[in-house]
């Protein structure tokens, strides 16, 4: 990269508008310095990866913006820069592998590789240097994403399994009735089958990396699928009184149903976490318009209005013990959020003094035309 630009620097010598052309179509970040480390040139890659704008850092010191640390997170020392480097030995230095970091405009830590290379006048003389970077993620980084994707699959994966051993052991040391041992297996089936599920989309997602969840999306009975939630979570965490507020007539939404399980589990076990033994937990269902409005509340919790939105954040610095507490150690109302955002939904918490704390979430209402669902609406 440094010897492909060096080239186009001696065909452009001398004509500073065809210099900036050139430096501004390409790909990784430039930086061009006098023999006095002082920046004439920062093209626009170089302005987005470090977030300094070309007229803050034309004129200023090389080493002012290239603040470089080492892997404790310590200012290194000038000496180390390739740039200088280059400029005292006259010829290019560009490490195949090496990388650093840099302090950005906004006080980011900022992973970078390059190289850097002299610029000669006519003479032969170093008149200044030029420095190539791209950004890359570090390997601390990468490894730190890894153990977070495996914190995430194991908290998604933990409640459907909870609930599977617990009715499995129902009916392994209870003498159930007919009746009852058909209720925990058709629990334990409904468990099994968002587990193969859930299992699949992370997969799919650990694979394809950035790939948007896909939604198998058909009409959907709500209030049963709301009540068979409920006594699945009661299994694992009996103790709480729900009461569910429903409109008379059926209320169908289009959506995944075993994502909207997994949506439902996850809210509870947020609303659950601020509850003690006992306490009601109100789940209203309610239509609006073209939506159908599921809500899940609390009468005694709260959570201050600055953490509200930042609870849905994938591990989120949150104030508030309660909403550390609520947010799923930063996972399950992430997750939560990610499922609903794959089924054309929303999700949102509010918070009063008075009133408590209420999860919701809405999906699309389902109107039923001359017998026929249309899933368009």
């Amino acid at each position: 990269m440094v010897s492909e630009i060096e080239r186009l620097l001696k065909i452009i010598s001398g004509d500073r508008q065809k210099l900036e052309c050139v430096l501004s179509s390409v790909s990784d970040g430039v930086c061009v310095v006098d023999r006095d480390f002082s920046i004439l040139n920062f093209n626009s890659a170089a302005q987005q990866i470090t977030g300094w704008p070309e007229a803050e850092v034309i004129g200023r010191h090389y080493a002012e913006v290239f603040r470089f640390l080492d892997d404790k997170g310590r200012n290194l020392r000038e000496a180390n820069c390739v740039l200088r480097q280059a400029m005292e030995e006259g010829k290019p230095v560009y490490p195949a592998v090496e990388q650093g970091a840099i302090i950005g405009r906004n006080g980011q830590r900022i992973f970078i590789a390059g190289g850097a290379a002299p610029l000669f006048d006519d003479n032969g003389d170093v008149v200044g240097g030029l420095a190539t970077f791209r950004d890359v993620p570090s390997e601390k980084e990468a490894e730190g994403a890894k153990w977070d994707f495996l914190a995430m699959v194991s908290h998604h994966l933990r409640s459907p399994i909870a609930k599977l051993n617990a009715s499995l052991e129902l009916i392994l040391n209870f003498k159930l009735d007919e009746q009852s041992q058909q209720e925990v297996l058709e629990t334990a089936l409904s468990q099994s089958t968002s587990l193969a599920e859930l299992v699949e989309d992370l997969l799919g997602t650990a694979q394809l990396g950035l790939r948007k969840i896909s939604a198998k999306q058909q009409p959907v009975t709500i209030v049963p699928l709301i009540k068979r939630q409920i006594e699945a979570f009661k299994i694992s965490f009996n103790g709480h009184r729900f009461d569910v507020i429903v409109p008379p007539q059926a209320v169908i939404v289009w959506g995944d149903e075993s994502k909207i399980e997994v949506v439902l589990n996850n809210l509870f076990e947020s609303i659950t976490s601020l509850s003690s033994p006992g306490e009601r937990v109100i789940i209203e269902i309610r239509e609006e318009a073209s939506k159908v409005v599921v809500s899940i509340g609390n009468q005694r919790a709260y959570i201050p209005p600055h953490d509200l939105n930042r609870m849905f954040e994938l591990f989120p610095c949150l104030d508030s013990r309660e909403a550390q507490t609520a947010s799923g150690q930063g996972l399950g109302l992430y997750i939560a959020r990610k499922l609903m955002d794959s089924q054309g939904g929303a999700i949102w918490a509010e918070s009063q003094v008075e009133r408590g704390l209420r999860f919701s979430f809405s999906l699309p209402r389902l109107e039923l035309k001359s017998g026929k669902e249309n899933p368009d609406h």
